[in-house]
């Protein structure tokens, strides 16, 4: 059902492999093509892909660099950030996630016309290492989206908390169970701003 075009690629390939590979990819609406890479290999996706992922998952950097503006002009001002958003979901992606580390997450989502804008903001941690936070956000919205067909807001808040508790651990992997995750969700709190 889900398919994950994430990281770097080996130096050998093209920058525009994901491109490439996502041509190859028709959607179909039964398969969820998600893309979480680096905004080199992000701009030939987003200057050529006959279709744009299904969802896209950038950190505020990633999504300054797909925009080609500064990260200063996004940090603290969800307007902007929506602002420049909507373009990607007219263009065809159905979720774009802009993580925005402590301050938690900003969710856009268009399925059948309908918007919906969210944010998720988790409690003030000690970062311990957030290394892989990202990761584990993606994989826990992954999990509570497309398998468990949860609606966007509680797949956010999960992901936040998924993503919170690897932040405030020491490398990766360090969530002990799915219960741990869910007796967080009621610390991050979620707003539905459209």
């Amino acid at each position: 059902r889900c398919v994950v075009l994430a990281g770097s690629i080996p130096p050998r390939l093209a920058p525009d492999f994901y491109r490439r590979l996502l041509d190859r990819l028709p959607p179909r609406p039964d398969r969820t093509i998600v893309v979480d890479t680096y905004p080199q290999l992000l701009r030939p996706l987003l200057e050529g892909a006959a279709a744009l992922p299904t969802l896209m998952t950038p950190n505020i950097e990633e999504f300054a660099g797909m925009t080609a503006i500064a990260p200063s002009f996004f940090r603290g001002r969800l307007d902007r950030i929506v602002h420049h958003a909507l373009p990607f979901l007219e263009r065809g992606v159905e979720t774009l996630i802009v993580t925005l580390d402590r301050e938690g997450a900003l969710l856009l989502s268009r399925k059948e016309g309908h918007l919906e804008i969210y944010t998720a903001r988790p409690p003030q941690i000690v970062q311990v290492d957030t290394q892989g936070a990202g990761d584990t956000f993606l994989g826990a919205y992954l999990h509570a989206a497309a398998l468990l067909d949860w609606p966007a807001a509680d797949a956010l808040r999960f992901a936040a908390a998924a993503g919170t508790i690897s932040a405030g651990k020491p490398g990766t992997g360090g969530i002990e169970s799915y219960e741990e995750v869910v007796r967080f969700m009621p610390l991050v709190e979620v707003c539905r701003l459209a």
